[in-house]
């Protein structure tokens, strides 16, 4: 397990409807993540040796990660006071992208200027949220507290030091926006 950290915050868009009761939207976002320094363990498979455990101490940015979410929200909608209180979930399809300068925890020999790692594939992601909307005329403003769960698998390193990597991204996001009511 390592940890990660962010150089920039998340940025997205959502479009849907809210009713008295309920709400639905389309949202794309882009998350991005690195990884952070830390000694990890990882298993060497030799043929002359069989499975062998390792440590390695990766540096900071070893992997630098971009998720791409595309998919669904619902929510219901509590009783209003000043504010308008929800509660929802998400789930949807996520366009991930790997890089790294190195090719893999097994290999640490550094590619200065140009990335030994670029992987993309596509994976699925789910998230739960509860948040705060206040409506004014035409526009509305809100605050959501959302827990995601983000994972894929991505195989790194040289033809001589392959390794699967496995990725369970779990997060708290903090999400601030501004909407416009476009049916008023």
């Amino acid at each position: 397990e390592v940890p990660s950290g962010f150089d920039y915050p998340s940025l997205g868009f959502r479009t849907g409807f809210m009713t008295e009761k309920y709400g639905v939207d389309y949202e794309m976002s882009l998350i991005e993540h690195h990884t952070t320094s830390k000694k990890v363990i990882y298993e060497y498979n030799s043929p002359e040796t069989g499975i062998v455990p390792l440590e390695q101490k990766i540096p900071s940015h070893f992997y630098m990660l971009h998720s791409m979410f595309i998919g669904a929200n619902t929510y219901y909608v509590l009783p209003s006071f000043f504010i308008t209180p929800y509660l929802g979930v998400g789930a949807g399809v996520l366009l991930n992208s790997v890089q790294s300068e190195y090719p893999g925890p097994a290999d640490l020999a550094r590619q200065d200027g140009s990335l030994a790692l670029d992987e993309m594939g596509w994976s699925y992601g789910a998230h739960a949220f509860f948040g705060f909307r206040h409506m004014k005329e035409n526009l509305f403003y809100y605050l959501e507290i959302r827990p995601t769960i983000h994972k894929f698998t991505l195989e790194s390193g040289s033809q001589q030091n392959k390794s699967e990597d496995k990725f369970d991204l779990e997060l708290t996001q903090f999400q601030i926006g501004i909407g416009r009511n476009i049916f008023k």
